[in-house]
């Protein structure tokens, strides 16, 4: 004997049981990858990993250095560059670094010859019970171009 097909209305309930989870589950899986593949702050994303780390884009800086005819320094970031930046914390990739590097060239005097960015994060050594700071992203250096002779 076979059973009849379920009526709408269970299949109102099904959905209606396991839609919440379910979603809930992917939104979560979602947000591991990310994290793991683009090192995306775990803020970010609308996941729940804020909720088990320290890893977020508060926790994660931007440093740049000038390249001049004194050297190479260390100099902080421009305002203008903050959302470019905040983009790079959030999603470290040498793409993003490299974009805040080449609108930095471009914001800077003439007698600027590169710039180089890098984005650091802090983390957590569970063996050790130590923070610790690592780079998670570096531009190439973004060097003015020569004009032809």
């Amino acid at each position: 004997m076979s059973q009849p097909p379920p009526s709408t209305e269970t299949w109102r309930r099904r959905v209606a049981a396991w839609g919440a989870p379910l979603l809930l589950v992917a939104i979560a899986l979602l947000q591991i990858a990310r994290v793991h593949s683009l090192r995306q702050s775990t803020w970010a994303g609308v996941g729940f990993g804020m909720f088990a780390t320290i890893d977020n884009h508060a926790s994660r800086f931007v440093r740049g250095f000038v390249s001049d005819a004194a050297g190479e320094r260390y100099v902080e970031l421009p305002r203008a560059l903050h959302a470019e930046a905040m983009d790079a914390r959030v999603v470290p990739t040498e793409e993003r670094a490299q974009r805040v590097a080449d609108r930095w060239l471009s914001l800077s005097p003439a007698e600027v010859v590169s710039v180089r960015v890098e984005v650091w994060g802090v983390g957590f050594d569970r063996a050790k019970r130590a923070l610790f700071i690592h780079r998670l992203a570096a531009s190439r250096p973004a060097a003015r171009q020569e004009p032809p002779r």
